[in-house]
């Protein structure tokens, strides 16, 4: 059956900066997992996910993520996304706890603001800012940017200050329900930019499966930096805009 509504304007995704789960529990940066610019007045969305930091260990290394965000003006969304370690073994059952919002600055960008609060395995507040952008460079492809700055020990490590986040992701949707996505993620601290730095590709794939339900499976790995992930994380999240 075709869509009559095209796969753009569900959701132009990922992020993930917040959905790759670490194997140590901290707050997400973003409250939402995808990269979504903020939607139109009274549009509701939630995000169920399950993500595991080492595919060859599921059992102990998996987090559920629940999310829910809702537009209360044209230009304006809020937000909150739980995190639930009950299959990891460094996490607590209640893990984190994050809300926020975005603020839509053009028709193709928006701030972001974060609030880490405190939960299990977060005992400290913290904030985060950001800045996303995206670039139609055609009918089909797309280019997806996001650089956040989060401060306060809710986010950073006794010896930094603040922790650098930042997200490259070309975007190429292949028809009204599947798009291919190849998401470069980079991260490092104030402590030591460069002996702290993690960079991590996450090819992923978007499948719009009915009229305003969409799921993102995907994984990750390390690609270059100290920081880096040593192991295969893998992702399951379905979409549903309301």
């Amino acid at each position: 059956m075709v869509l009559k509504i095209t796969y753009e304007k569900w959701i132009l995704a990922f992020l993930f900066v917040g959905l790759i789960t670490p194997t140590f529990a901290q707050a997400p940066a973003h409250y939402d997992p995808f990269f979504v610019l903020p939607g139109k007045k009274g549009e509701k969305s939630i995000v169920v996910a399950s993500l595991s930091s080492d595919v060859e260990n599921l059992t102990e290394t998996t987090n559920s993520v629940l999310m829910s965000k809702f537009s209360p003006g044209e230009n304006t969304e809020v937000g909150a996304q739980l995190n639930f370690g009950f299959f990891n073994n460094q996490a607590k059952s209640f893990s984190t706890l994050a809300v926020g919002g975005k603020y839509r600055l053009g028709k193709r960008r928006a701030a972001t603001l974060t609030l880490a609060l405190p939960a299990k395995d977060v005992k400290d507040p913290g904030i985060s800012l950001g800045f996303m952008n995206t670039y139609r460079i055609a009918s089909e492809f797309q280019l997806n940017q996001l650089i956040s700055v989060s401060g306060l020990k809710g986010y950073t490590s006794k010896n930094s200050i603040f922790v650098l986040q930042g997200l490259l992701e070309p975007i190429y949707t292949l028809n009204n329900k599947w798009a291919i996505l190849l998401s470069t993620t980079a991260v490092s601290d104030s402590e030591d930019i460069s002996n702290h730095l993690a960079i991590d590709l996450k090819p992923n794939i978007d499948w719009l499966v009915a009229d305003g339900n969409l799921i993102n499976i995907g994984c990750s790995f390390g690609l270059a930096g100290s920081k880096k992930n040593n192991t295969t994380a893998i992702s399951i999240s379905l979409l549903r805009s309301m």
